[in-house]
Protein backbone atom coordinates (compact mmCIF):
# COMPACT_ATOMS: atom_id res chain seq x y z
CA UNK A 1 0.00 0.00 0.00
CA UNK A 2 1.36 3.55 -1.20
CA UNK A 3 1.92 6.14 1.31
CA UNK A 4 -0.20 9.54 1.41
CA UNK A 5 0.09 11.64 -1.07
CA UNK A 6 1.93 14.82 -0.71
CA UNK A 7 2.42 17.81 -3.03
CA UNK A 8 5.57 19.61 -2.33
CA UNK A 9 5.63 22.94 -3.33
CA UNK A 10 8.91 24.68 -3.76
CA UNK A 11 11.08 21.31 -3.82
CA UNK A 12 14.55 22.77 -5.54
CA UNK A 13 15.09 25.52 -3.32
CA UNK A 14 17.80 25.34 0.20
CA UNK A 15 14.76 23.42 1.98
CA UNK A 16 12.53 22.13 -0.49
CA UNK A 17 15.64 19.70 -1.62
CA UNK A 18 16.03 18.67 1.57
CA UNK A 19 12.43 17.70 1.80
CA UNK A 20 11.92 16.12 -1.83
CA UNK A 21 15.03 13.38 -0.22
CA UNK A 22 13.15 12.55 3.25
CA UNK A 23 9.62 13.23 2.41
CA UNK A 24 9.63 9.67 0.65
CA UNK A 25 11.70 7.97 3.50
CA UNK A 26 8.55 8.51 5.55
CA UNK A 27 6.10 6.71 3.61
CA UNK A 28 4.66 9.75 1.74
CA UNK A 29 4.10 9.63 -2.53
CA UNK A 30 5.86 12.89 -3.29
CA UNK A 31 4.50 15.07 -5.89
CA UNK A 32 6.84 17.81 -6.02
CA UNK A 33 5.96 19.85 -9.94
CA UNK A 34 8.54 22.27 -10.69
CA UNK A 35 7.85 26.20 -11.12
CA UNK A 36 6.83 25.42 -14.96
CA UNK A 37 4.37 22.74 -14.05
CA UNK A 38 2.77 24.47 -11.07
CA UNK A 39 3.17 28.28 -11.16
CA UNK A 40 0.94 28.90 -7.17
CA UNK A 41 0.69 32.63 -8.31
CA UNK A 42 -0.59 31.79 -11.99
CA UNK A 43 -3.33 31.56 -13.78
CA UNK A 44 -5.14 27.72 -12.90
CA UNK A 45 -2.87 27.21 -9.74
CA UNK A 46 -6.35 26.35 -7.97
CA UNK A 47 -7.49 23.78 -10.72
CA UNK A 48 -4.00 22.57 -11.20
CA UNK A 49 -3.75 21.42 -7.27
CA UNK A 50 -7.21 20.50 -6.83
CA UNK A 51 -6.34 17.72 -9.92
CA UNK A 52 -3.41 16.60 -7.78
CA UNK A 53 -6.27 15.53 -5.11
CA UNK A 54 -2.88 15.81 -2.60
CA UNK A 55 -3.92 14.25 0.75
CA UNK A 56 -1.52 17.31 2.08
CA UNK A 57 0.54 20.25 1.29
CA UNK A 58 3.88 21.05 2.10
CA UNK A 59 4.65 24.86 1.01
CA UNK A 60 8.54 25.73 1.17
CA UNK A 61 8.37 28.65 -1.60
CA UNK A 62 8.83 31.77 -0.89
CA UNK A 63 10.13 34.98 -2.11
CA UNK A 64 13.36 35.40 -0.12
CA UNK A 65 15.52 38.20 -1.55
CA UNK A 66 15.13 40.06 1.44
CA UNK A 67 16.74 43.86 0.28
CA UNK A 68 15.02 43.29 -3.40
CA UNK A 69 11.99 43.04 -1.70
CA UNK A 70 11.90 46.71 -0.92
CA UNK A 71 11.60 47.41 -4.26
CA UNK A 72 9.55 44.47 -5.63
CA UNK A 73 6.30 44.45 -3.06
CA UNK A 74 3.92 43.48 -5.40
CA UNK A 75 6.35 40.07 -6.08
CA UNK A 76 6.86 39.84 -2.94
CA UNK A 77 3.14 39.68 -1.54
CA UNK A 78 2.24 37.54 -4.85
CA UNK A 79 4.68 34.15 -3.77
CA UNK A 80 4.62 35.42 0.31
CA UNK A 81 1.23 35.85 1.07
CA UNK A 82 -1.25 35.43 -1.86
CA UNK A 83 0.11 31.83 -2.77
CA UNK A 84 0.07 30.96 0.48
CA UNK A 85 -3.59 32.01 0.99
CA UNK A 86 -4.06 29.97 -2.36
CA UNK A 87 -2.69 26.03 -1.30
CA UNK A 88 -4.81 26.68 2.07
CA UNK A 89 -7.97 27.64 0.84
CA UNK A 90 -6.94 24.12 -1.74
CA UNK A 91 -6.36 22.31 1.59
CA UNK A 92 -9.55 23.72 3.10
CA UNK A 93 -11.47 21.92 -0.28
CA UNK A 94 -9.73 18.85 -0.33
CA UNK A 95 -10.21 18.45 3.86
CA UNK A 96 -5.97 17.98 4.16
CA UNK A 97 -3.49 19.39 6.06
CA UNK A 98 -0.65 22.03 4.98
CA UNK A 99 2.21 22.78 6.20
CA UNK A 100 3.75 26.37 5.60
CA UNK A 101 7.36 27.88 6.49
CA UNK A 102 7.44 30.62 7.68
CA UNK A 103 10.42 33.31 9.21
CA UNK A 104 11.09 34.82 12.42
CA UNK A 105 11.08 38.29 10.52
CA UNK A 106 7.46 38.61 11.15
CA UNK A 107 8.74 38.73 15.34
CA UNK A 108 10.71 41.69 14.79
CA UNK A 109 10.74 43.46 18.18
CA UNK A 110 13.22 41.59 20.69
CA UNK A 111 11.42 40.91 23.78
CA UNK A 112 14.50 39.80 26.24
CA UNK A 113 13.65 36.47 25.56
CA UNK A 114 13.43 34.17 22.94
CA UNK A 115 10.30 34.32 20.75
CA UNK A 116 6.94 32.34 21.74
CA UNK A 117 4.65 31.27 18.97
CA UNK A 118 1.55 33.68 20.67
CA UNK A 119 3.52 37.05 20.90
CA UNK A 120 2.29 39.69 19.03
CA UNK A 121 3.58 39.59 15.52
CA UNK A 122 5.54 42.62 14.54
CA UNK A 123 6.86 43.05 11.01
CA UNK A 124 9.18 45.55 10.04
CA UNK A 125 10.06 45.60 5.97
CA UNK A 126 8.30 44.35 2.63
CA UNK A 127 9.45 40.18 3.28
CA UNK A 128 8.34 40.58 7.03
CA UNK A 129 4.84 42.56 6.12
CA UNK A 130 4.34 39.66 3.25
CA UNK A 131 5.41 36.41 5.34
CA UNK A 132 3.12 37.91 8.05
CA UNK A 133 -0.02 38.05 5.65
CA UNK A 134 0.78 34.71 4.35
CA UNK A 135 0.50 33.00 8.13
CA UNK A 136 -3.13 35.21 7.90
CA UNK A 137 -4.13 34.17 5.18
CA UNK A 138 -3.50 30.53 6.11
CA UNK A 139 -4.98 31.13 9.44
CA UNK A 140 -8.46 32.56 7.94
CA UNK A 141 -8.52 29.99 5.37
CA UNK A 142 -9.90 27.43 7.21
CA UNK A 143 -7.95 24.68 6.84
CA UNK A 144 -6.16 22.19 9.13
CA UNK A 145 -2.39 24.26 8.77
CA UNK A 146 1.04 24.10 10.39
CA UNK A 147 2.84 27.22 9.86
CA UNK A 148 6.39 26.39 10.85
CA UNK A 149 8.72 29.66 11.96
CA UNK A 150 12.22 29.20 11.43
CA UNK A 151 15.67 31.25 10.98
CA UNK A 152 18.54 31.17 9.88
CA UNK A 153 18.62 28.03 7.62
CA UNK A 154 21.60 26.37 5.66
CA UNK A 155 22.02 23.84 4.28
CA UNK A 156 24.07 21.86 1.46
CA UNK A 157 21.44 23.27 -1.82
CA UNK A 158 21.71 26.84 -2.78
CA UNK A 159 23.06 29.64 -1.47
CA UNK A 160 23.81 30.39 2.50
CA UNK A 161 25.30 32.21 4.72
CA UNK A 162 28.15 29.42 5.14
CA UNK A 163 28.68 29.38 2.04
CA UNK A 164 29.69 32.66 1.62
CA UNK A 165 31.68 33.05 4.63
CA UNK A 166 34.20 29.61 3.33
CA UNK A 167 34.37 31.53 -0.50
CA UNK A 168 35.18 35.50 1.17
CA UNK A 169 37.48 33.60 3.51
CA UNK A 170 39.15 32.01 1.10
CA UNK A 171 40.30 35.32 -0.43
CA UNK A 172 40.22 37.79 2.49
CA UNK A 173 42.20 38.34 5.84
CA UNK A 174 39.58 40.62 7.04
CA UNK A 175 35.48 39.49 7.22
CA UNK A 176 33.09 42.44 8.58
CA UNK A 177 29.95 40.56 9.87
CA UNK A 178 27.25 42.48 11.59
CA UNK A 179 27.96 41.38 15.38
CA UNK A 180 24.16 43.03 16.97
CA UNK A 181 21.72 40.54 15.03
CA UNK A 182 21.18 37.45 17.20
CA UNK A 183 19.70 33.92 15.86
CA UNK A 184 20.05 30.43 16.00
CA UNK A 185 21.15 28.96 13.04
CA UNK A 186 19.23 26.37 11.67
CA UNK A 187 20.18 23.14 9.48
CA UNK A 188 18.11 22.56 6.66
CA UNK A 189 18.45 18.86 6.72
CA UNK A 190 17.09 18.79 10.12
CA UNK A 191 14.31 21.58 9.61
CA UNK A 192 13.24 19.03 6.86
CA UNK A 193 13.46 16.06 9.14
CA UNK A 194 11.50 18.43 11.20
CA UNK A 195 8.51 18.94 9.32
CA UNK A 196 8.46 15.35 8.13
CA UNK A 197 7.51 14.41 11.66
CA UNK A 198 5.00 16.87 11.80
CA UNK A 199 3.54 16.03 8.65
CA UNK A 200 2.94 12.23 9.73
CA UNK A 201 1.44 12.93 12.99
CA UNK A 202 -1.31 15.74 10.88
CA UNK A 203 -2.27 13.20 8.49
CA UNK A 204 -3.94 11.43 10.54
CA UNK A 205 -4.60 13.79 13.66
CA UNK A 206 -6.68 16.25 12.70
CA UNK A 207 -6.11 18.05 16.22
CA UNK A 208 -2.17 18.63 15.33
CA UNK A 209 -2.94 22.36 13.73
CA UNK A 210 -1.23 25.68 15.14
CA UNK A 211 2.17 27.86 14.37
CA UNK A 212 5.29 26.08 15.91
CA UNK A 213 8.70 27.45 15.59
CA UNK A 214 11.49 25.11 14.73
CA UNK A 215 15.09 26.29 15.08
CA UNK A 216 18.63 26.06 15.81
CA UNK A 217 19.23 24.77 19.72
CA UNK A 218 22.56 27.29 20.06
CA UNK A 219 22.25 30.97 19.86
CA UNK A 220 24.89 33.58 18.36
CA UNK A 221 25.74 36.52 16.38
CA UNK A 222 26.04 36.50 12.71
CA UNK A 223 30.06 37.56 13.87
CA UNK A 224 30.24 34.49 16.21
CA UNK A 225 28.57 32.24 13.05
CA UNK A 226 31.33 33.94 10.84
CA UNK A 227 34.25 32.71 13.71
CA UNK A 228 32.49 29.09 13.99
CA UNK A 229 32.49 28.60 10.79
CA UNK A 230 36.00 29.52 9.59
CA UNK A 231 37.43 27.95 12.86
CA UNK A 232 35.58 24.68 11.55
CA UNK A 233 36.35 25.12 7.93
CA UNK A 234 40.22 24.92 8.82
CA UNK A 235 39.45 22.22 11.19
CA UNK A 236 38.53 20.29 8.12
CA UNK A 237 40.90 21.25 5.67
CA UNK A 238 38.99 23.23 3.69
CA UNK A 239 40.79 27.03 4.94
CA UNK A 240 44.19 27.63 4.58
CA UNK A 241 44.19 30.16 7.35
CA UNK A 242 41.49 31.33 9.65
CA UNK A 243 40.78 35.02 8.81
CA UNK A 244 39.72 38.36 11.58
CA UNK A 245 36.45 38.85 11.93
CA UNK A 246 35.97 42.78 12.46
CA UNK A 247 32.45 43.14 14.40
CA UNK A 248 30.32 45.90 12.76
CA UNK A 249 26.67 47.08 13.58
CA UNK A 250 24.11 46.81 11.52
CA UNK A 251 23.91 50.62 10.64
CA UNK A 252 27.93 50.22 9.06
CA UNK A 253 25.97 46.99 6.99
CA UNK A 254 23.59 49.05 5.98
CA UNK A 255 21.25 46.68 4.22
CA UNK A 256 18.03 48.14 2.29
CA UNK A 257 16.06 46.46 4.18
CA UNK A 258 15.92 46.18 8.21
CA UNK A 259 16.75 43.25 10.15
CA UNK A 260 15.61 41.49 13.39
CA UNK A 261 17.82 41.95 16.43
CA UNK A 262 16.80 39.23 17.56
CA UNK A 263 15.64 36.01 16.03
CA UNK A 264 15.97 33.22 19.24
CA UNK A 265 12.86 31.30 18.73
CA UNK A 266 11.50 29.28 21.53
CA UNK A 267 11.02 25.84 20.15
CA UNK A 268 9.77 24.13 23.36
CA UNK A 269 6.00 23.88 21.57
CA UNK A 270 7.16 21.63 18.92
CA UNK A 271 9.34 19.08 21.23
CA UNK A 272 6.27 19.23 23.45
CA UNK A 273 3.92 17.91 21.08
CA UNK A 274 5.83 16.49 18.42
CA UNK A 275 8.78 15.04 20.27
CA UNK A 276 11.56 16.75 18.21
CA UNK A 277 14.73 17.86 19.46
CA UNK A 278 16.29 21.32 17.79
CA UNK A 279 19.77 20.54 16.17
CA UNK A 280 23.20 21.81 16.80
CA UNK A 281 24.49 23.93 13.90
CA UNK A 282 27.92 22.30 14.31
CA UNK A 283 26.43 18.53 13.64
CA UNK A 284 25.69 19.96 10.17
CA UNK A 285 28.47 22.51 9.36
CA UNK A 286 31.10 19.96 7.46
CA UNK A 287 28.03 18.83 5.05
CA UNK A 288 27.20 22.43 4.15
CA UNK A 289 30.82 23.46 3.81
CA UNK A 290 31.66 20.87 1.40
CA UNK A 291 29.33 21.02 -0.92
CA UNK A 292 30.00 24.56 -1.04
CA UNK A 293 33.09 23.40 -3.51
CA UNK A 294 30.79 21.43 -5.51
Amino acid sequence: MSGPRVLLVGGTGLLGRELAGCLPGLGAELLAPSHQELDITGAGAREAILALRPEAVVNAAAYTAVDQAESDREAAFALNATAPGLLAQCAAELGVPLVHVSTDYVLGMPTGSPHVEDEEPHAVGVYAESKLEGERLVAASGCQYLIVRTAWVFGRYGKCFPKSILRAARSRPVLRVVSDQVGCPTPARALAQGIGAMLARAIPDRGACGIYHFAGRDAMSWADFAELITRQAKGFGLLRTVPRVERISSQEFAAAAPRPADSRLSCLKAERDFGLSMPHATDFLRETLEAAGE
